[in-house]
């Protein structure tokens, strides 16, 4: 959908540049709940962030009949056994593209929107420069030059392993303390 169009749709179209006949069907869908991408193109249509799955990689009760069952296993295969039940499903066919893999759990990741805090360490940072030696002196340009345009550290990370931040939440008003 262009962006001057004034047609709404249920559906949008959005012809992202990203996107190409090279490759594919030169179609995606969009879930601006699960994607750097996809969520700002459901800003830029005012689409919900919905996001019905939860940590443990299966879908909430907001994704009705396919509650409980595991995003990348058996909630997949019921999803697609729904669609074709519907008549609604177009093609399904196995198609071999670049996507991430934890090595860890040697799974593919699932992306999710989820509340972050962050830090704003850019002015702490460009000060911190000035007492510090760079050899050679040249380094301390590139590095001045660097920092303004680095966005905000988050530091509340939802990763195995990491760091525990202390967080304090107010017992009646619900709402938390750094």
């Amino acid at each position: 959908m262009d962006s001057s169009s004034k047609c709404r749709c249920a559906h949008p179209i959005d012809n992202r540049e990203c996107i190409t006949m090279g490759s594919g069907t030169g179609m995606v869908h969009t879930a601006p709940g699960h994607g750097q991408e996809d969520y700002q193109t459901g800003q830029k249509y005012g689409l919900p962030t919905l996001s019905p799955v939860d940590d443990d990689g299966k879908f909430t009760e907001e994704a009705g009949q396919f509650s409980g069952l595991d995003v990348l296993g058996d909630g997949n295969t019921a999803v697609v056994n729904y669609l074709n039940e519907q008549s609604v499903l177009v093609m399904e066919e196995p198609y071999k593209h670049q996507y991430p893999y934890d090595c860890r759990t040697k799974k593919p990741p699932i992306f999710r929107v989820t509340g972050q805090w962050f830090a704003s360490v850019k002015q702490a940072a460009m000060e911190a420069i000035g007492p510090v030696k760079c050899i050679p002196p040249q380094v301390e340009n590139s590095i001045s030059a660097v920092i303004p345009g680095r966005s905000e550290w988050c530091i509340s990370w939802q990763r195995t392993g990491g760091v525990p931040i202390p967080v304090l939440d107010h017992k009646d008003q619900g709402t938390s303390y750094e």
